[in-house]
């Protein structure tokens, strides 16, 4: 069971963390990578209760009007934050003490690669 001080976007994400990564400047500061987003947290303060999210105006989900209310009170608000702007990361690591490489690998160069198909069914005809 995940604890229940953890931000609520760290209790139900979209996918799973797949990587932990230690800043070497910085060893209180670390990344949780997953496949399609990654969650920066500071462990010098207290947890919030909502991560901050970037971009703000996400795609993948809808902005409540209760998250502003909650966001506004919490002064850990910036512990946390998550960063949705990338997609299908397959690497993440520090280049140097303040520098993060990214490697993505885009679903449309994944399918272009796929063989076409045998034989195919219609339904219908």
């Amino acid at each position: 069971p995940v604890t229940p001080s953890l931000p609520l976007e760290l209790k139900r994400p979209l996918d799973f963390p797949t990587r932990v990564i230690s800043n070497p400047k910085t060893p209180e500061k670390f990344l949780l990578s997953a496949f399609g987003s990654f969650c920066a947290v500071n462990m010098t303060q207290g947890m919030p209760k909502r991560c901050r999210s970037v971009p703000e105006a996400q795609f993948r989900r809808q902005k409540r009007k209760r998250y502003v209310a909650e966001t506004s009170v919490d002064p850990n608000h910036g512990n946390c934050t998550l960063c949705q702007r990338y997609n299908s990361i397959i690497h993440m690591d520090y280049v140097s003490d303040d520098e993060i490489l990214v490697v993505e690998q885009p679903w449309l160069s994944v399918v272009a690669g796929f063989p076409g198909a045998l034989e195919r069914k219609v339904y219908g005809t």
